[in-house]
């Protein structure tokens, strides 16, 4: 396993088994991230035959929010029509519909979106579909502010995907995120 994906993968960890001082029970979260791949029809990993399966596990775990990668508008399409009680906001990396998304699905009877955005991953963070580090193709973030309709307990959540080639990006990319983070409301958890 690459050493940023493991490093990842503890950081999450952490902060998810760290109790935070006077959040109750009941502001707990389940929280998936999804790799959709993107919806190709070929074999031996077509997305009608990926489809079931994925709708299979998220209904089972049934998570109160989820970050998905690599998704094609059509896939978040059908995502959206296998769980109706889910919305969702994204972006194409190349703007509008076209290319992937990093798009953020969350339980619509839980959480009101308060405020979203999405910056790329680059030098010119604003530009939709900007590559300055290396990478092949655009790397972005979709941040969304949440109010849970029981507490009214506001927080953000964050999806991206960074690079798979080139380290540099990757690096530059987290430092991008962290002095992005810096800007939110320093009251609320991210």
């Amino acid at each position: 396993m690459p050493s940023h994906r493991l490093i990842l993968r503890l950081v999450c960890l952490a902060l998810l088994a760290s109790p935070v001082a006077g959040v109750s029970a009941a502001l707990s979260l389940r929280v998936m991230t999804f790799n959709l791949r993107f919806a190709s029809d070929q074999s031996p990993n077509a997305w009608p035959d990926r489809r079931p399966v994925m709708k299979h596990l998220l209904e089972r775990e049934a998570p109160d929010l989820v970050g998905t990668q690599e998704g094609v508008y059509r896939q978040l399409g059908d995502l959206a029509a296998d769980l109706p009680a889910y919305d969702w906001i994204g972006l194409g990396r190349d703007g509008g519909s076209r290319g992937e998304f990093m798009a953020v699905f969350y339980r619509r009877d839980r959480f009101e979106p308060v405020a979203y955005d999405h910056f790329w991953l680059s030098d010119t963070p604003g530009v939709i579909g900007s590559m300055t580090w290396g990478n092949v193709y655009p790397r972005m973030v979709t941040w969304v502010r949440f109010r849970d309709r029981t507490s009214g307990r506001e927080f953000y959540f964050c999806n991206t995907h960074f690079d798979h080639q080139i380290e540099q990006a990757r690096q530059k990319a987290a430092q991008l995120l962290r002095d992005r983070l810096a800007s939110f409301d320093t009251a609320l958890p991210v």
